[in-house]
């Protein structure tokens, strides 16, 4: 049976419900394969899909014996689950920046109403982006630019989510050019602030700019062979991991220094000797986390040699 190609933004829809996890793992692995729950391949209906690990999606396509380690029916409970979870987990850390509105001055509503209209604004840069081809990609998404003097937590966290999409979009064809915009903009738009109170704000968005970075460097890796947009989201953990260190929360370093390990455990996968580069490639990166700036770390040159020639 021949398979047929799952649309891009349904790929993308499954892959960010499932938060990129396996919704089978209790140990929230990380996913990698869209499965059809019912066996068909020509089957690319939504509710048909489902983000599972290497070892989960093998437990559900194994055969012999009397059954599929993993029936259908068990698969799409616990996808469903998951799907719930993921959402109130998301749902919970928004209430995080909200804030009561008893006592507001006129300039605090002001600030609210303004961040009102971005938000909408933002939904039709969305729209707009979503509908757009890749090499439109990176003029559109650089339209959030115009709200860089109005930045605040509120503000981030819809950018940060429209980002974190793009990023699950990574294996479909990103380019460097709309990366490189993805990198820029989290850190124009990464609110500063030196109250105590606001650290649970800075550790949910530093948190989805890891999930943001992960997408990048795996995909731009397994997917693409493009060294180049994985060296803007190893940056990217880099930025997160300073912000981690400048507002002293140690959550926000270990989220990143579990986040190199998983890396490096997925690219010394079974059966892919092409990902030896990729790997020193990461260990460079990591080995510079503590680097002053934000620059790239000093490269061997038959590193570059590879990143130039896998540049688009």
């Amino acid at each position: 049976m021949k398979r047929k190609k799952i649309s891009g933004n349904d790929q993308a829809e499954v892959i960010f419900r499932s938060n990129r996890e396996c919704v089978i793992c209790s140990n929230h692995k990380r996913g990698d394969h869209i499965h059809h729950i019912d066996g068909n391949k020509t089957n690319n209906k939504f509710e048909n899909l489902a983000f599972l690990c290497f070892d989960c999606h093998s437990d559900a396509t194994m055969t012999g014996g009397l059954k599929k380690k993993l029936t259908p029916k068990t698969i799409m409970k616990f996808r469903d689950h998951k799907y719930q979870v993921v959402a109130i987990e998301r749902e919970n850390a928004l209430k995080r920046f909200n804030s009561p509105i008893d006592g507001l001055t006129t300039e605090d509503l002001l600030t609210t109403t303004k961040s009102a209209i971005i938000i909408i604004e933002i939904e039709k840069i969305k729209e707009e982006y979503f509908s757009a081809e890749w090499t439109e990609r990176p003029s559109i998404i650089l339209k959030l630019n115009r709200f860089l003097d109005h930045t605040n937590f509120r503000v981030a966290v819809d950018i940060f989510n429209f980002f974190s999409i793009v990023a699950d979009q990574t294996r479909f064809g990103m380019t460097t050019d709309v990366a490189v915009s993805i990198f820029t903009l989290t850190i124009n738009f990464f609110p500063y602030s030196n109250k105590k109170e606001d650290d649970g704000k800075i550790f949910e968005l530093g948190n989805e700019c890891v999930n943001i970075a992960f997408s990048l460097i795996y995909d731009s890796i397994i997917h693409l062979k493009n060294y180049n947009i994985a060296m803007y989201g190893l940056t990217m953990l880099k930025y997160v991991h300073k912000k981690g260190k400048q507002h002293k929360i140690k959550q926000l370093g270990d989220r990143v220094l579990e986040t190199y390990k998983e890396i490096e455990r997925m690219l010394q996968r079974v059966g892919r000797n092409d990902l030896e580069i990729a790997l020193r490639l990461v260990r460079e990166f990591k080995s510079d986390l503590n680097g002053k700036n934000l620059s790239f770390p000093l490269l061997s040159d038959d590193l570059m040699k590879v990143i130039i020639q896998t540049a688009k």
